[in-house]
């Protein structure tokens, strides 16, 4: 036996030691080589893909999608929607949040912590989940099949020979088809259990000129997970692909220690500072000047903000002054104040995202008690045709401004989730309160504008 097919009979025994210093020389990097297929326990854990796939894995670590049921605001939420809900199925949340451990039954029973007891293995949109879909059949929930083949599927069209599992081209996994989308869709849609649409980052894609086949149709992975030419397995012979960042940016973050948390952070700034323009007109007006923003959401596949726009707020920053004095401020948010509770004070305050109410109308923080929602975000792009109406895709607001300013600046912040909600976790007890307090407030850096009385009253921007 080669000593390459002897180090994968090590692997077969599953052990742990083994995994933990298995070099590129375990993987037969295409060749005929005889080799040792991993079982399906071993498929299973995504430790077993580090061997052969170190920098997919390592980008996975680090994603929101590894940390989806590590996440303590969504463990909170899950644990109290169990409690106030005890009818709805235990798998409401997890099936998307830990997919792999629901279909395996590890979270069926009643004990509202099974989540936060699941082995690492198991925890999170794990890589055998995901790589071995064969069809979707829903919109929301996870609706996908999962094959029970050992295959795994992959967006490469001729997989190597010599890999330690079944690899088959799938064109639900390539980011270069619009119908990949479908893949992310299965999750990122998702729809209350009291019936209202709220979720909707998968149908907006759908609505939006990004999906439609030519030269602007983008699928989900052309902006989560950016392509680079690099080897697919980090094996000595290797051929170079089209691979992709398996990180997949999006607005969330992780709260307690968890691996490469600042290159993370850095993808989300750097993913959210490629979505919003700005431009900022001062005019004059009998009073003063009217300071016109305009905010376009001019490279989202989706509306801005999307996913749980419940729990997510954008708003503006703008400040006119004369020289030091304040003329106008609006959207100075403490960060440890509501951005709504903000808006009862601030008339000016300029925000983006959505409220809940249940059946009566009242207003409502959670998923599994909305009905209805209602809000305002920055619209997706429709066409590229300016001469169709539907062509702008931005919103615009004018700040009336008493007297004549020296200066007039705005910025746009982010929060994922709002403390509004966390604070009610914390007051149930189900979030401890130095959590709470990590949800960072960020900047879309790239959207701030700035101008000066010696401009004269024009627009700055693009």
């Amino acid at each position: 036996m080669s000593a390459r097919a002897t180090t994968f009979a090590a692997f077969a025994l599953g052990s742990l030691g083994v995994l933990a210093t298995v070099t590129s020389a375990s993987c037969s990097g295409g060749t005929d080589a005889e080799v040792t297929m991993l079982t399906p326990e071993q498929l299973a854990d995504p430790e077993s893909c580090r061997g052969c796939h170190a920098s997919a894995v390592a980008e996975w670590e680090g994603s929101m999608h590894a940390y989806a049921s590590d996440d303590p605001v969504f463990v909170a939420m899950n644990r109290r929607m169990r409690r106030e809900a005890p009818s709805l199925a235990a798998d409401t949340c997890t099936r998307c949040h830990a997919p792999s451990a629901a279909r395996k039954g590890l979270l069926a029973d009643a004990d509202p912590a099974a989540v936060e007891k699941l082995a690492r293995r198991d925890k999170g949109v794990t890589c055998i989940f995901c790589h071995t879909i064969d069809a979707t059949t829903g919109t929301h929930g996870a609706s996908v099949r999962s094959a029970s083949d050992g295959v795994l599927r992959g967006g490469i069209r001729e997989p190597a020979k010599g890999a330690p599992h079944g690899a088959v081209y799938s064109a639900l996994h390539d980011r270069e088809q619009l119908g990949s989308s479908a893949t992310c869709g299965a999750c990122h849609d998702v729809t209350t259990p009291k019936g209202d649409l709220l979720e909707r980052t998968y149908a907006e894609w759908q609505g939006s000129l990004y999906s439609k086949e030519g030269p602007s149709g983008l699928a989900c992975g052309k902006c989560h997970m950016d392509g680079r030419d690099a080897p697919a397995a980090d094996t000595p012979g290797a051929p170079v692909r089209k691979v992709h960042d398996h990180g997949m940016p999006g607005i969330d973050l992780a709260l307690t220690p968890f691996p490469h948390a600042d290159v993370q952070r850095s993808r989300v700034q750097a993913a959210l500072e490629a979505v919003v323009l700005s431009k900022l007109c001062v005019r004059p007006s009998p009073s003063g000047v009217d300071v016109e923003l305009t905010l376009d959401n001019a490279f989202a596949g989706h509306e801005f903000p999307s996913g749980a726009t419940h729990d997510r707020r954008v708003w503006v920053e703008l400040e006119a002054l004369d020289g030091a004095t304040s003329l106008l401020t609006s959207g100075k948010i403490p960060a440890d104040r509501a951005v709504f509770e903000t808006a009862r004070t601030d008339p000016n305050l300029w925000i983006f995202g959505d409220t809940l109410a249940d059946e009566s109308g009242k207003p409502v923080l959670f998923l599994w008690e909305g009905k209805t929602h209602a809000g305002v975000k920055l619209p997706y792009a429709v066409t590229s045709d300016p001469k169709d109406p539907r062509f702008v895709h931005s919103l615009t607001k004018v700040y009336r401004v008493p007297g004549l300013p020296t200066s007039v600046s705005a910025k746009v912040h982010v929060r994922a989730i709002d403390v509004d909600v966390l604070g009610e976790l914390v007051r149930s007890g189900d979030l401890a309160a130095d959590v709470a307090s990590k949800v960072p407030t960020l900047e879309i850096r790239t959207a701030a504008r700035a101008w000066t009385k010696d401009l004269g009253f024009i627009c700055v921007g693009p």
